[in-house]
């Protein structure tokens, strides 16, 4: 939630929305986050740690936040689709 708003407030565009999607399958509940905010710029090193393209970014939030779902035998991924989303599923 906290990159989806940093992205919005880097944009030009002075309106911006986050939506928030829920799904579950058998195994996972399944949160989509979708963002209006600039686009990601180096999807390559996205889940890399230390690497960060903001300020005060330290590039720990996406690795810890995959490390922890992994852990737990979930996931985190950026979607690959028209519009900028991240993926996060939870083992049920």
């Amino acid at each position: 939630m906290f990159n989806a708003i940093d992205a919005i407030e880097l944009d030009d565009n002075e309106d911006g929305i986050v939506e928030i999607i829920y799904d579950s399958d058998d195994i996972y509940h399944k949160f989509y986050i979708y963002d209006s905010g600039i686009d990601i710029e180096n999807k390559e090193e996205l889940f890399e740690a230390f690497r960060s393209t903001k300020v005060k970014g330290n590039g720990l939030g996406l690795v810890l936040s995959r490390q922890i779902a992994e852990a737990h035998g979930g996931y985190v991924k950026l979607m690959d689709s028209d519009r900028k989303a991240f993926e996060i599923g939870l083992a049920k």
